[in-house]
């Protein structure tokens, strides 16, 4: 079955990400379901 949450995990996810300089992308997964991936800036940089 699928999963229930409350709907926050990604938002949560983006905020803290971009708080920290960095970016979040998601994409259709060909074989099904999705491709979340994000970058964050070396420290120091």
């Amino acid at each position: 079955g699928k999963a229930h949450g409350s709907g926050l995990g990604l938002s949560t996810c983006k905020k803290i990400i971009e708080d920290h300089g960095g970016d979040i992308r998601a994409q259709n997964d060909p074989a099904g379901g999705a491709v979340f991936s994000f970058t964050l800036p070396v420290a120091g940089a």
